[in-house]
């Protein structure tokens, strides 16, 4: 996987997207109230192939990306070694992030070999997080940064960017009371 340096312009409107953002290319419906993926972005990331973002009637609230599956991983090992080179350059825009790998006690997944499995089932979290709570320098109407590793089965896994805004929660209200109106139908 290419591994190209986030540019400034990525950081100051994450892939060219910005809060309230409303001339979207907006693409299918996702399985959620508000969410939608994208056709495509302004300034898109080769490492990512899945844009996805939360919209309300103040415009766009949330990005959520992800890339490529990671195949035949079941050690993580180039899951972690990209997860290692985003978490630099966001470290190197936002300050040092909080980061944690940590797995449930006596899970049965704690092998090396396991790694990809044992986050698959919930047994362990490989995660990175910005914010001004955290000491993180947050700017652009950006209020939170999370980086994951997600695993798909034993055997392969994906990594995700999650970027909140300072209006998620005024689109995240209007999801609830979409899916609220949805389950009285």
């Amino acid at each position: 996987m290419a591994t190209a340096a986030i540019t400034p312009a990525w950081a100051a409107a994450p892939f060219g997207l910005k809060m309230g953002d409303k001339n979207l290319d907006f693409g299918d419906r996702w399985d959620r109230p508000n969410w939608f993926w994208l056709n495509s972005v302004p300034m898109p990331d080769p490492r990512f192939n899945r844009y996805a973002v939360l919209f309300g009637s103040s415009g766009l609230c949330r990005i959520l990306v992800g890339t490529p599956y990671f195949p035949d991983d079941r050690t993580g090992r180039d899951a972690r070694t990209a997860f290692d080179q985003i978490k630099s350059e966001i470290d190197g825009l936002y300050g040092n992030g909080r980061y944690w790998n940590k797995i449930v006690n006596g899970s049965p997944w704690s092998a090396d070999s396991d790694f990809v499995m044992s986050i698959a089932r919930e047994q362990r979290e490989y995660i990175a997080v910005w914010s001004s709570e955290l000491g993180s320098k947050m700017r652009d109407d950006l209020v939170y940064i999370e980086l994951k590793i997600v695993g798909h089965d034993g055997y392969k896994a994906i990594l995700t960017v999650s970027y909140e805004f300072k209006n998620t929660d005024i689109c995240a209200d209007e999801a609830a009371a979409a899916r609220r109106a949805a389950s009285k139908d």
